[in-house]
């Protein structure tokens, strides 16, 4: 689990580091203060009051972000798959080589 701040929608009114100041923080962002997640939170610990912090935040810039992995597909033995070419594709490699070394292909 990840908690968000939208620093673009963040108003930075400190409503959210009132409600859980365990979690959140207001910073400076280029002369605006604006809020942010303390590093080394244990949000498992604090989920209730990060979503009393989520209810409380009047322009919604607070979220959270499940994490997920995502896995690549693998074929049933664990490795790439061979792709047989066309037809259409094996008669345009056998012209190809027939035309020679294939000098002035650009």
């Amino acid at each position: 689990m990840q908690v968000k701040v939208d620093q673009s929608k963040c108003i930075g009114c400190g409503t959210c580091a009132s409600t859980a100041p365990e979690v959140f923080e207001l910073i400076d962002v280029n002369g605006e203060m604006k809020a942010s997640v303390k590093a080394g939170v244990d949000l498992e610990k604090d989920k209730d009051l990060i979503a009393e912090a989520i209810d409380g935040c009047a322009v919604g810039a607070i979220s959270i972000v499940e994490d997920e992995t995502v896995e690549a597909p693998v074929s049933d033995e664990g490795a790439v798959e061979e792709i047989e070419p066309t037809e259409e594709a094996q008669g345009e490699s056998e012209a190809l080589s027939e035309e020679g070394s294939g000098e002035g292909i650009v």
